[in-house]
């Protein structure tokens, strides 16, 4: 059979190491129903029987072309595809088999249907009783791409013009260019598959798919992602919000959306049926082991629901919806380790999104907190990474915060760190007067809390220059035993409220005190004696006007241990503890509550404590951010606190409402300048008592 100087048909058929398999597929092409067409071969340099194989067919509708050196499939298959002639380019590979009526159904169908760019079809696969089925019409077919590849790519036949319109394949993506010619035929116009089965498809180790999986999967990733974005912005109306890379990346979030958008273009699909189960399904699958990130990650999962929520595809409240999400990323924000990895830019997205919007206040609040908590996170990973220059995504995102006019002060500190000269403070002279004195507000509340002030008690009256005064607030004095140092003084309040004004008893309690530092305590946790003292140390010697007797890491007691530890009175006890990892975080890695110590002049001169808090709330926080923006570094001491167990009567907020104002307030101070700040604390007027005894 002579060769046509113009078959209106192209075969492009890559060979690389196929001695086994090729004979096969060149076989099942010449005994088409269909003739005319030309069979190109690309000999991709085999280092095996191959090219004599292919050598060894006499037809004149084969073109035999030899790579000198190995290209690679898709290279060679763009080779093949500038020197196909055909009006059709049909893709074959080199281990499967087309059988006999595939060209002329695909053929005949091309030709009846001239809006179509290209078409697939069903197949089986060889020495397996198995039939895949692939989506049929365009729309189904564009879904399915969403997800994966549902064209077989050796099945295609394609439109020479459409192809070369492309510029064919894509070789960045090596082992996956045939899913990105897809997705992008699928977009330039129309694909289907034809119903009818007529390729069989060779499943074997030597396959590029099993040989280059997780390459594979990796491009895949990329081509899924890139089709799921270009498809739903150009599929979707101007009311909706544009979508990007961090809405679909997790890769069923981006299918949901792109399934949602076409149940509005395709409302007589079950596009939407489809779209609302598998969210249910990634739903169900979320736990706490999911990553939180945005690659396939949790906070993917936050950032569709949020487009989805917001341009109303679902029903629901955002804060409802999202609350266990929420926590998730506060909780990995508070317990990130320095050597930890985290997604910076993800989390960075997620908060400025959750509060781009206002929902329920008290929510929109706890997720700014949040961003700041992130924000000093992401502070203490540059002072320990040394970093200079932020990833693009970061610094994409902390400008986009300075444009929310949000944290600007602390925002720019990111973006345009200067190195400051660390404050010196005048070394205090006390000769034989006492140095420091420990203040320590109370209601006892519990026989736990009890126990757990006179073990205090006990373990700071013995720290050299000291004193310590209790001051108890409450109906009546539950303090019935006192320790009779010298250094320790007992003070108690008549005041029923339900609420302990702690502030406000610290403000009391500071002006009462005579010595140049002060301890400000809670009832119930210890240190070793060491760290306090090398925190005295510290502003003793005008290192620092703020101190924290220890790293961050704030330990909560069991019960058990607790006890052993009242009737011990042994550290070691909870060393030990520590250890063996039997002990808990209850703030995180960076906690600022329990205990801290200051430079009493230059804490007054920074307003004391902000009696704004009312109760237990954000107070520790905002102590430390106002100290911070008036220029005093806060000082840390090596080593851990533990707190002692008690009930947990007054450690909460007494109604949602106080627990918004602590909140509104420890956002206010932060979002103030220093200089506002003072103006602000100028207004301040401190709380009066009667009279205590």
């Amino acid at each position: 059979m002579k060769i046509s100087d113009n078959p209106i048909l192209s075969i492009v058929l890559p060979v690389y190491n196929m001695e086994r398999f090729v004979g096969d597929a060149i076989n099942s092409i010449l005994n088409q129903a269909f003739y005319d067409f030309e069979l190109i071969l690309i000999d991709d340099a085999s280092t095996d029987n191959s090219l004599n194989r292919i050598q060894s067919f006499k037809d004149n509708r084969i073109r035999i072309f030899c790579n000198k050196q190995n290209q690679g499939n898709y290279p060679s298959r763009n080779l093949g595809a500038q020197k196909a002639r055909g009006k059709y380019i049909a893709v074959m590979d080199a281990d499967d088999i087309a059988l006999p009526d595939r060209l002329k159904q695909q053929f005949d169908y091309l030709e009846e249907h001239p809006d179509l760019l290209a078409v697939g079809c069903q197949f089986d696969f060889i020495g397996l009783n198995y039939k895949k089925e692939n989506p049929l019409g365009y729309e189904d077919v564009c879904a399915g791409l969403l997800q994966d590849n549902c064209v077989l790519h050796p099945s295609l036949l394609i439109r020479a013009e459409a192809f070369r319109q492309l510029n064919g394949y894509n070789e960045i993506y090596r082992y996956a260019s045939d899913y990105d010619l897809l997705c992008r035929l699928s977009l330039l116009g129309k694909i289907e598959n034809l119903p009818g089965c007529y390729m069989s498809y060779r499943w074997h180790e030597d396959q590029i798919s099993q040989k280059q999986l997780l390459q594979q999967k990796e491009y895949a990733n990329q081509i899924r992602q890139n089709y799921q974005i270009t498809y739903i912005n150009s599929h979707k109306w101007k009311v909706i919000d544009h979508i990007t890379t961090n809405e679909t990346g997790h890769a069923r979030m981006g299918e949901v959306i792109g399934l949602y958008v076409m149940s509005k273009k395709y409302p007589d699909k079950d596009f939407e049926d489809r779209a609302d189960k598998l969210l249910d399904e990634i739903f169900n699958n979320i736990s706490y082991s999911t990553p939180v990130c945005i690659k396939n990650g949790l906070l993917g999962i936050g950032c569709g629901l949020i487009w989805l929520l917001r341009n109303g595809f679902v029903e629901g409240d955002e804060d409802e919806v999202l609350g266990e999400i929420d926590s998730h990323v506060l909780y990995t924000i508070n317990y990130k380790r320095e050597k930890d990895t985290i997604n910076w830019a993800g989390l960075f997205y997620y908060l400025r999104r959750r509060i781009s919007k206002v929902g329920r206040q008290l929510s929109l609040l706890k997720n700014k907190q949040s961003m700041l908590y992130l924000l000093d996170c992401y502070e203490r990973h540059m002072q320990f990474m040394s970093i200079i220059v932020h990833e693009p995504g970061v610094h994409a995102e902390l400008e986009a915060l300075l444009q929310m006019h949000l944290f600007e002060n602390k925002v720019q500190k990111l973006l345009s760190p200067s190195k400051k000269t660390k404050p010196v403070y005048p070394k205090i002279e006390t000769g034989d007067d006492p140095l420091v004195t420990f203040i320590i507000p109370v209601r006892i509340d519990s026989e736990e809390r009890l126990q757990n002030l006179s073990v205090v008690v006990d373990y700071l009256s013995v720290i050299d220059k000291s004193r310590i005064i209790i001051l108890e607030g409450d109906g009546k004095s539950r303090i019935t035993e006192k320790n009779s140092a010298r250094n320790i003084q007992y003070y108690f309040i008549e005041d029923p409220g339900k609420v302990f004004h702690r502030t406000q008893y610290i403000n009391l309690l500071l002006q009462m005190v005579e010595t140049p530092i002060v301890g400000v305590w809670d009832t119930d946790v210890i240190l070793p004696v060491e760290q306090i003292e090398s925190s005295i140390r510290e502003i003793k010697e005008g290192k620092a006007a703020i101190s924290f007797p220890y790293d961050g890491r704030f330990y909560d007691v069991s019960p058990p241990i607790s006890q052993s530890f009242r009737e011990e009175r042994s550290m070691k006890l909870l060393e030990e503890a520590e250890r063996e990892m039997t002990l808990k975080l209850s703030f995180g890695t960076y906690s600022v509550g329990g205990a801290f110590l200051v430079k009493k002049e230059v804490y007054l001169n920074c307003g004391g404590e902000n009696e704004a808090f009312y109760g237990w709330g954000a107070e520790d926080m905002e102590r430390v951010k106002r100290m911070e923006a008036f220029g005093h570094p806060i000082h840390r001491t090596e080593g851990a606190l533990f707190h002692l167990s008690h009930p947990r009567v007054n450690s909460h907020y007494i109604d949602k409402n106080t627990q918004l104002k602590s909140l509104q307030e420890l956002i206010k101070i932060i979002n103030l300048s220093e200089k506002e700040i003072q103006e602000y604390i100028a207004t301040w007027e401190w709380g009066l008592f009667p009279a205590f005894v």
